[in-house]
């Protein structure tokens, strides 16, 4: 009854679990269906909570300066080095000026003068520096771990108590 409230809700956790339920599927040899993926997602969610880790798939855009051959080769070879994106859209570069909605990242093969951060100029076919480069970027706003004083602190003493800490900082 709650998988639609959990693949709505809490979308990025039901991705998370979707792509690594996906090992187990291939060691199986099953599929887990969207309810059974749910109940996995929600045991995910509450673990990642009570870690203090929150699960983010990025948002991206795509910007290319006229071609929609481009565009789409673009936007392949990126969904093909991620496994947990999302390409909200692929915009010419007069659209994405008009663009409101909220990203993460642009990833652009034209220079974009005058705008905000996070724009990841690329070539049409990426090479390597290029993977690179967005591999970098992207994957470091995945996962964010809010760190709590009291649980650093406790693994700090479970530590003292098994090693000479030389440099606690």
């Amino acid at each position: 009854d709650i998988k639609d409230e959990v693949k709505t809700k809490y979308k990025s956790i039901f991705q998370f679990t979707k792509q690594v339920v996906k090992n187990i599927e291939n060691l199986l040899g099953c599929i887990f269906n969207d309810d059974e993926l749910s109940y996995i997602a929600m045991y995910f969610g509450g673990y990642a909570v009570k870690m203090g880790v929150e699960i983010k798939i990025p948002k991206i855009v795509i910007v290319c300066n006229h071609g929609m051959a481009t565009s789409q080769l673009l936007k392949i070879q990126v969904e093909e080095l991620f496994d947990l994106i999302e390409i909200n859209d692929v915009l010419s570069l007069s659209n994405f000026y008009k663009y409101e909605k909220p990203y993460d990242f642009a990833i652009t093969t034209v220079d974009i003068p005058n705008c905000k951060d996070n724009i990841i100029k690329v070539n049409p076919v990426l090479n390597d520096f290029d993977k690179q480069n967005l591999i970098s970027q992207i994957s470091s706003t995945q996962s964010n771990f809010n760190i709590n004083k009291e649980l650093v602190q406790k693994i700090m003493n479970s530590i003292d108590r098994y090693a000479t800490v030389t440099n606690r900082d």
